[in-house]
């Protein structure tokens, strides 16, 4: 489940990431009467085999049960799984059967619930996000000529184009070689690339966002002052 939201007294109207239909919306009628069989069924983390009716694109939730629980995730980590629900339900459309996004999903959960620094594991779910939608960035070789990206070398990202290689650093645009392919994969991050990586990705995700905003950013910033996606 990626956000619920309440409907009249009883119901509740669901964003759900699904695995062969990608992001769906549901009612789920009474569920919060008390005595409701999908008490604490719909919840976060929680994986689910689920029944729907409707011929609208807002369904009936019928039926759900609970097939798999992510282990509790506390804090942090917590709000990085609202971050990423978040981005799905703002860059997605409903019943875009984005293939590999529901496994990657899944597996950024399983990651945050282990030891480890939390921001790759959020910078791979972007990128992986926008690869899926058709935004994939170009990490590995320069916009320009051709050529690989060297971990030694300075670039610039154009938001259309991708990366180009730059001899005069600038103090506000620069991005460094090591941190394009860290996003991309090919090598652990340090602390600058750590750094240069979540401002890059802010950049591209609020470009593909418009005028939206990314709300949950200040619920964390309220909420833990350690994080700051």
């Amino acid at each position: 489940m990626l956000h619920k939201r309440r409907y009249q007294e009883t119901s509740l109207i669901l964003q759900l990431l699904t695995r062969s239909r990608g992001r769906v919306s549901c009612i789920a009628k009474g569920v919060l009467r008390k005595g409701s069989k999908l008490s604490g069924v719909l919840e976060p983390l929680c994986l689910l085999h689920i029944e729907t009716k409707g011929k609208s694109s807002l369904q009936t939730l019928i039926n759900a049960e609970v097939s798999y629980r992510h282990p509790e995730l506390i804090k942090d980590r917590l709000f990085a799984v609202f971050y990423m629900n978040e981005l799905i339900v703002k860059l997605t459309a409903e019943n875009d059967a984005l293939a590999d996004l529901f496994e990657r999903y899944s597996r950024s959960i399983e990651s945050l619930s282990e030891e480890g620094d939390i921001e790759p594991i959020l910078r791979a779910f972007e990128v992986s996000l926008l690869k899926e939608l058709g935004f994939g960035l170009n990490l590995t070789s320069d916009a320009d000529s051709g050529r690989r990206i060297t971990a030694e070398s300075n670039y610039v990202y154009d938001l259309e184009l991708g990366a180009k290689k730059i001899n005069i650093p600038s103090e506000t645009l620069t991005i460094k070689g090591s941190t394009l392919l860290a996003l991309a994969g090919k090598r652990r991050y340090q602390v600058t690339e750590t750094r240069e990586a979540k401002q890059l990705m802010r950049r591209v995700i609020q470009h593909h966002l418009g005028d939206r905003k990314i709300e949950s950013r200040e619920l964390f910033r309220s909420s833990v002052d350690r994080l700051d996606i």
